[in-house]
């Protein structure tokens, strides 16, 4: 009886491999996040998430006393920045 056993999933070294596959690098893009005052402010966008039935941005902006804050706002309160470092913008005509 041989001791090497194959599989269609590959050696247990390939899959414990694919284990330990560190997982995507996240994207952050460059928006434009409309404050509590209804101004439109530069954030950074660092991640989505669904809850009450709708979706919600976590940002990274200036808060009302321009200290650095990681705030969650509406799908509707953000929008992209037109920028050309990170391609997030919509190109305008």
């Amino acid at each position: 009886m041989s001791s090497r056993i194959t599989s269609e999933l590959g050696t247990l070294g390939d899959r414990i491999a694919r284990m330990r596959a560190t997982e995507p690098a996240r994207t952050v893009r460059h928006v434009l996040a409309r404050d509590d005052a209804g101004l439109w402010q530069p954030a950074l966008l660092v991640g989505w998430f669904r809850a009450q039935d709708r979706w919600w941005g976590r940002v990274a902006m200036l808060d009302g006393d321009h200290d650095a804050a990681l705030v969650d706002l509406a799908a509707g309160r953000l929008r992209p920045s037109d920028c050309s470092c990170c391609q997030s913008g919509t190109a305008t005509t």
